[in-house]
């Protein structure tokens, strides 16, 4: 249930499971397995945050269409950052990309386009942050009992909380 509030930040609790569809059903990926697909990538991967980014691996090709597409995000020392990364085993993400990413499958497979990820798979639709939480259950700004696995979002921005 959406509460009204005049703060920004929310969170949300979808029955402590994350739904996707998987070969034409539904199932759910619960919070704990989530979690620890995100852990797993910041521990293990190294990752930078690139606007309207899923998991690809970076790549001057990848910065190049980054910067057509957002060119007042990408500017000239953020391109020069990035391709200072190049060759050097970096995967790029955005904030909502990176829970797309996993829910689409990534797998830190720097061979293919998008680490694993196959764009807008297992029923899950490629909605920017605003639109996710809107599509969430049980949203508040109650953050007392916050448990791992659930959404913290504000405008334009969303993220998982993960645990002390």
């Amino acid at each position: 249930m959406l509460e009204k509030s005049n703060t920004s930040k929310k969170i949300f609790s979808t029955n402590k499971a994350w739904r996707i569809f998987i070969n034409g059903g539904e199932d759910e990926l619960d919070s704990k397995t989530f979690v620890a697909k995100l852990q797993d990538i910041a521990n293990n991967y190294k990752t930078v945050y690139m606007w309207g980014t899923f998991g690809a691996p970076v790549t001057e090709s990848l910065i190049a269409q980054k910067a057509k597409q957002y060119p007042s995000w990408y500017t000239a020392s953020r391109q020069a950052h990035f391709l200072s990364l190049i060759g050097k085993g970096y995967f790029a993400f955005d904030c909502v990309n990176l829970i797309k990413a996993v829910l689409w499958g990534w797998c830190g497979d720097a061979s293919k386009t998008y680490g694993g990820a196959v764009y807008a798979s297992n029923g899950v639709p490629d909605i920017d942050a605003d639109t996710m939480i809107q599509r969430c259950k049980d949203v508040s700004t109650n953050f007392t009992n916050i448990i791992p696995g659930e959404a913290v979002w504000c405008p334009g921005h969303i993220g998982v909380y993960i645990g002390d």
